[in-house]
């Protein structure tokens, strides 16, 4: 494990990593899984190359996956790059900004016009219009990208471009010969998905689609104990394997059968 503390201390001399909002004074020491400081040394490389690629950091919930953007964040600013944030929707932009993220907006503000420019079928559709990033300064941040994919999206009320948004997003940065900026994708494998999860971002399909180099990293380790992350650190483990009910194997006639409300009330009350 390696140590790293935010904020000051005179007894150990570790890497600080400085909190996003300068407002909020953090005096705690974390410890950095195995998992985190690999992937935090996969995106080192990663920054220090120029090229236009995807990278994708994983892991369930409690596996510190703020903590490795934010000390990406300090990277990037070493490198003269700035991260740019964006959510699913206005509700999760917020979350992010309680926890110290600073200008995190929701994508579909980002990427689509704020009025409708026309109704169609009674629905309210709204252009894409959005301001070109600075592919050698900044860098696209998609929080919680689990919830953000390419499969069609459209209410009954409204639309955005085409519905597709990875498309209209990769049309727009690449309009004019324009390059694509790096972008680095953080979220849950675990949650479930919007739409189908070949189509999410963090699996990586859109990407390769295009042409784009796609890399992932998971975050496998919790950073902190509890009943809560103990047992979910078993349905995680279980999920990643594959193996959801695994019964003991039993030889020759071992096997009974147990009928409800006989056998079943002795059972409860041996377990």
């Amino acid at each position: 494990m390696c140590k790293v503390a935010l904020g000051n201390s005179d007894s150990v001399r570790t890497p600080i990593i400085p909190t996003l909002n300068d407002t909020v004074e953090i005096n705690l020491e974390i410890q950095l899984t195995a998992s985190q400081q690999h992937v935090l040394s996969m995106a080192n490389q990663w920054i220090a190359v120029e090229d236009c690629s995807a990278f994708a950091i994983t892991g369930a919930e409690n596996s510190g996956k703020k903590t490795v953007v934010r000390q990406i964040a300090q990277v990037l600013a070493e490198h003269g790059k700035s991260p740019v944030y964006l959510s699913p929707n206005a509700r999760i932009a917020n979350k992010y900004k309680v926890f110290g993220f600073p200008d995190v907006q929701s994508i579909y503000s980002w990427l689509y016009a704020s009025r409708p420019s026309k109704l169609e079928k009674d629905k309210a559709c709204y252009d894409v219009s959005v301001t070109l990033p600075d592919v050698k300064r900044e860098v696209l941040v998609f929080l919680d990208a689990h919830l953000l994919g390419d499969d069609k999206f459209e209410t009954e009320t409204t639309r955005y471009g085409s519905g597709f948004l990875f498309q209209d997003m990769i049309s727009a940065l690449q309009d004019n010969g324009q390059l694509l900026p790096k972008m680095l994708l953080v979220g849950d494998p675990f949650q479930l998905t919007r739409g189908r999860i070949q189509r999410s971002l963090l699996a990586g399909e859109v990407f390769r689609e295009k042409n784009i180099l796609f890399n992932a990293y998971s975050l496998s380790e919790q950073v902190s104990s509890g009943e809560l992350s103990d047992y979910q650190l078993e349905l995680v483990s279980a999920l990643s394997n594959k193996s959801f009910v695994r019964l003991p194997k039993v030889g020759g006639n071992d096997i009974t059968r147990v009928i409800s409300g006989e056998q079943t009330d002795e059972i409860g009350r041996a377990w």
